[in-house]
Parts: structure tokens; C-alpha cells; sequence
């Protein structure tokens, strides 16, 4: 039962990281969106490439 709890502990702690790396990129890209004059579309686009990079980014730090 420890085993278990200490599986599911770690994959909580991964989950909660890639959360909050996700949240840091896409704060900080959204922040520099707001002063770039870009259609609506185009910046949503680009807000969703940050996630996508950032999920990019937590999946090399834990599993390569």
C-alpha cells in the first residue's frame, strides 16, 4: 500500500509542476501580448504554442 501511495504521490507532484509551468509561460506570453498590436485570433494562437512549448518543456525535464 505505501508503494502505491508513494506511485500516486509522484505522479500528483508531476502533474502539479507541468500546472505550474504551463501557468508561467502562458502568464508571461500573455503579458507580452498585451502591448504587441496583433489580431485577437493571432495572439490565441500564440497563447496555445506557449502551452504547447511549455508541456514540451516539462515533459524533457521529466522524463529525459
Amino acid at each position: 500500500m505505501d508503494a502505491l501511495k508513494s506511485t500516486l504521490d509522484g505522479i500528483a507532484m508531476q502533474l502539479n509542476s507541468l500546472i505550474v509551468i504551463i501557468a508561467i509561460v502562458m502568464g508571461v506570453t500573455a503579458l507580452i501580448l498585451r502591448y504587441v498590436p496583433l489580431f485577437k485570433e493571432i495572439k490565441n494562437f500564440l497563447l496555445g504554442l506557449a502551452g504547447l512549448g511549455a508541456t514540451y518543456v516539462w515533459f524533457q525535464i521529466t522524463f529525459m
